[in-house]
């Protein structure tokens, strides 16, 4: 889809920003370009699209030298999104998302079905944010609509220059979760610039590291984490590189889901009858199947042989979703004070539990990797 070969990037000053970088980045890759400032991965990024011309090499495009390829039409094909945004303040949302295809001459009716389309696909009702302004929107709501007029024409490739650095931790969260939903459904090929090693994890297909205008290690994530190239990738990655490898783990890959399930009328008698030394505890169920809590041996005080466990089990404090990074659902018990998480599926459906004894399952599924 996009190769690199031989791009050098030197300005008259004597300054090589780029230094003889050589890759290639397959059809609907998720490829992101990290390093410290001045390592030159925007520079890399710029030359894609014709905003930084190479000094020396060639860059092509589905096979094609963008040399040859008029920077207009070759950037009109390319979905550019940048940290500021760029929106123009004199223009209503409307009219920002309708740049590019009013240039390429679509009709009105076109134009402003896919406009709502496209914010629709972002999380904004086209109603309400249509008619505005840019200074009338949130930081994270402007950005979702820098997002959508890169999508405008439906471009094949997107370049993101640290489209979420400058927003709020939380926004920039949500944002990120909801721009990994959108590429599970558009499948774009995405070359994306950043200086955070934990939101290149979350993104990359394969993450670039770049350092003095060269490319020092080009690998998939976990690759990246457990056999950095050198010294500098090592200490790039961070001293939590352990804990940044539960990114990479979803939640479903080690959930327990052999569980014993009980009904909430169910005794504690009975229930003391069923646990052992392989079945430390039960999940308590009500009338409609649904998981309650759970239930073991440390619980038994609350009651008396004679009481449900419906009146002494324990309710989940944290409840999380199978595909989520086991990282965040961590976190999220460690937060919360808890050994115990209820996993649910995508319509909200209990489908298992995440304990603490799923560490060692954790290990196992690490050192498989």
């Amino acid at each position: 889809m996009i190769k690199f070969e031989h791009i050098t990037k030197k300005y008259p000053n004597g300054f090589v920003a780029v230094d003889d970088v050589n890759f290639h980045i397959e059809e609907g890759e998720f490829i992101v370009l990290i390093g410290p400032s001045g390592c030159g991965k925007t520079t890399t990024m710029k030359m894609i699209n014709g905003l930084i011309e190479a000094t020396s090499g060639n860059i092509y495009v589905n096979g094609e030298n963008i040399k040859n390829v008029n920077p207009y039409e070759l950037r009109r094909k390319i979905g550019y999104v940048i940290q500021d945004i760029g929106l123009m303040p004199h223009m209503t949302i409307a009219e920002n998302i309708a740049v590019v295809p009013k240039l390429l001459k679509w009709d009105k009716k076109k134009t402003e079905e896919r406009s709502r389309e496209l914010l629709e696909l972002v999380g904004l009702s086209p109603d309400e944010t249509m008619g505005k302004y840019p200074k009338q929107l949130s930081g994270g709501q402007k950005q979702r609509v820098g997002v959508a007029r890169a999508l405008a024409v439906d471009p094949p490739i997107m370049l993101m220059d640290e489209p979420f650095g400058a927003l709020d931790p939380i926004t920039r969260e949500q944002l990120q979760d909801e721009f990994i939903r959108l590429q599970k459904k558009m499948k774009k090929t995405i070359v994306f610039v950043t200086h955070d090693m934990d939101e290149a994890i979350k993104f990359a297909d394969r993450i670039v590291i770049m350092n003095k205008g060269k490319i020092v290690q080009i690998a998939k994530p976990l690759d990246i984490l457990q056999k950095p190239s050198d010294s500098f990738v090592t200490d790039f990655i961070g001293s939590d590189n352990a804990f940044k490898q539960l990114s990479l783990v979803k939640v479903e890959e080690v959930m327990k889901t052999d569980n014993l399930l009980v009904s909430k009328n169910t005794t504690v008698a009975e229930v003391k009858q069923m646990l052992n030394a392989k079945v430390k505890e039960a999940l308590v169920q009500d009338e409609s199947g649904e998981v309650i809590g759970h239930i073991r041996a440390s619980h038994f005080a609350k009651g008396t042989d004679n009481s449900s466990v419906g009146e002494i089990c324990a309710s989940y404090k944290v409840e999380t979703f199978a595909e989520e990074p086991l990282k965040k659902a961590l976190a999220d018990m460690i937060e919360k004070g808890t050994s115990h998480a209820a996993v649910r599926d995508a319509s909200g459906k209990f489908i298992g539990q995440l304990t603490m004894d799923c560490f060692q399952k954790v290990v196992n599924h690490l050192a498989e990797w």
